[in-house]
């Protein structure tokens, strides 16, 4: 069986899984302010399995990022914290998509 033209397999080294509380302690690092916290009620059986993981696209599609996943969380986190204190997120988030696409070609990831 022949693959779908825009499937590429990968050899790249495969990417790091983050889980939730890693993702929440990076998230702390941009906005100190933020609050969680865990419970000792039952959750979800799935919550204990939640991540990030980007390594099937990164095999089947030939996908790379173009910033690591701290930079990712980070700039997500301070969009979010923009959009809650009623920034102009459009304005503020233009520079920093601009700044994804620059490296983003430099690298040859079109």
């Amino acid at each position: 069986m022949a693959a779908h033209p825009l499937v590429r397999r990968s050899s790249r080294s495969p990417l790091k899984r983050w889980g939730t509380a890693e993702i929440v302690e990076q998230i702390m690092i941009t906005w100190p302010a933020a609050l969680w916290h865990q419970t000792d009620q039952e959750q979800p059986h799935e919550a204990k399995l939640l991540q990030l993981d980007a390594n099937k696209a990164q095999s089947d599609l030939g996908w790379r990022p173009v910033w690591d996943l701290p930079a990712e969380v980070n700039a997500t986190a301070k969009c979010y914290r923009a959009w809650l204190e009623r920034s102009d997120v459009p304005r503020w988030i233009r520079p920093q998509l601009q700044r994804c696409l620059a490296i983003a070609i430099e690298r040859g990831l079109r």
